[in-house]
């Protein structure tokens, strides 16, 4: 019996060492480790992503290095060069080198921050970032984040022409200089969120992008067509943070707005939001209490 006892506790240690192993060794495969997969980048890749950050120069045309191509779903440039930055059709085209050939998720994310000046001067700048010929199942998702709220970037009024996406996602802190309908002008993009920065709108252009969701998140204090324009999109969600005013005389006449989701210090009045009266689902957020009627006028809640 007490062999017996003495033989299972040896295959229990055994089975235990042999799991704290191997999940020891799959940590090490999956935490980021140093790479050389840009010329003159920083980089740290894992199994999925790679990461890589330049502090000087950005080059014309970026050049992968042959060891780190088509291993990657996921890549991320962080871009901290205090100088003038410029971007080209072509700078960032050679990214598609360092995706997997047979991957169905394709993410990149570009972030600029600490620039004396940021030029995004051509159209189509992430068009081509992308490999072509993707499987028809393939999803494709775009990050840009701008942060410099001391220097205004000088953007092509056209720069996201044309782009087709599932997702784009764009994070920034200044006016573009393009109206909506210039900007997104024959783009196909199923999930678009703007954070931060305004976009105008001109509704009297015509427009041959399809955009199927558009998220919206801003800081303002009313619920008006000046923060808030209408845009030509499928469906729109707006997330207001900060309103204060709830008694506008200019609510923005929206069709296409499903949901609204509103953040708010204030006491929410009655009849709050009967300019609304189209939206699907509302979320309120406030720090102090909701009048009774604040919902009047909401009937496909």
């Amino acid at each position: 019996m007490l062999r017996i006892a003495l033989l299972t506790l040896i295959f229990l240690v055994s089975l235990t060492s042999s799991f704290i192993v191997r999940k020891s060794t799959s940590r090490r495969q999956s935490d980021p480790q140093y790479c050389h997969a840009i010329e003159d980048f920083d980089c740290k890749c894992s199994y999925y992503r790679v990461t890589c950050t330049n502090d000087h120069d950005l080059p014309l045309t970026i050049n992968i290095l042959p060891n780190e191509r088509h291993k990657y779903q996921s890549i991320e440039l962080i871009i901290t060069a205090p100088q003038d930055i410029h971007v080209n059709n072509h700078t960032l085209e050679p990214v598609k080198e360092l995706y997997k050939l047979d991957g169905d998720i394709f993410e990149f994310r570009i972030i600029f921050e600490k620039f004396a000046g940021l030029h995004l001067s051509s159209p189509g700048i992430f068009n081509r970032v992308f490999p072509e010929n993707l499987p028809s199942d393939a999803r494709t998702y775009l990050t840009l984040e701008i942060y410099n709220p001391e220097v205004s970037p000088q953007d092509n009024p056209n720069l996201f022409q044309n782009l087709h996406a599932d997702s784009l996602e764009l994070y920034v802190v200044y006016p573009w200089s393009g109206t909506f309908q210039q900007l997104f002008d024959g783009a196909n993009i199923k999930y678009l969120r703007l954070s931060g920065g305004d976009i105008r709108s001109d509704l009297s252009r015509s427009f041959t992008g399809i955009i199927s969701r558009l998220e919206l998140a801003k800081q303002a204090t009313v619920l008006s067509v000046q923060n808030f324009p209408v845009y030509p999109a499928h469906e729109i969600i707006i997330n207001a943070f900060y309103i204060t005013d709830f008694n506008t005389e200019h609510s923005p006449n929206y069709n296409n707005l499903a949901e609204l989701r509103v953040f708010t210090p204030e006491r929410i009045p009655a009849n709050a939001f009967r300019q609304f009266s189209n939206i699907r689902t509302l979320q309120i957020s406030t720090d102090k209490d909701i009048d009774p009627r604040a919902l009047n006028g909401l009937t496909h809640l």
